[in-house]
């Protein structure tokens, strides 16, 4: 399985984890805001741990409304989806995606981080009006 790792990972064109379980790197947009992008190798619960956070923050008072499509998307993850959440001590939203590597298919692990970023991209046209 740890080959599939490293596939995952050279099929988004990085080489191998060289032992490490982390792998970070920035996606520059057109308007020079990046995306960062975490990689974690779960090898205990064989799963490729995907995120991608937004470049927009989210304010210190939401609306219900948001507060609704957030919490529901929060719920994807239940339902074989990407996550949304806040980690701790950020102002930036996060969306993830659990990868398993029992059966990767080549060039899965692109498809996949291409959901993020449109995930990305959709909070983070909705994070300035978070708060109205």
């Amino acid at each position: 399985m740890t080959d599939n790792f490293d596939a995952a990972l050279k099929d988004l064109g990085f080489e191998s984890f060289h032992g490490k379980n982390f792998f970070d790197f920035a996606l520059q947009r057109e308007d020079h805001s990046t995306i960062g992008v975490s990689l974690f190798r779960d090898q205990a619960a064989g799963v490729l741990r995907i995120s991608a956070c937004t470049s927009n923050t989210l304010p210190a008072c939401v609306s219900s409304r948001f507060f609704t499509v957030f919490a529901n998307a929060a719920l994807e993850p239940l339902r074989g989806g990407i996550g949304v959440g806040q980690p701790e001590n950020n102002e930036h939203l996060c969306v993830y995606f659990c990868l398993p590597m029992g059966n990767y298919q080549s060039g899965y692990s692109v498809l996949v981080l291409e959901k993020l970023i449109e995930q990305v991209e959709i909070w983070d046209e909705l994070l300035p009006f978070a708060g109205k």
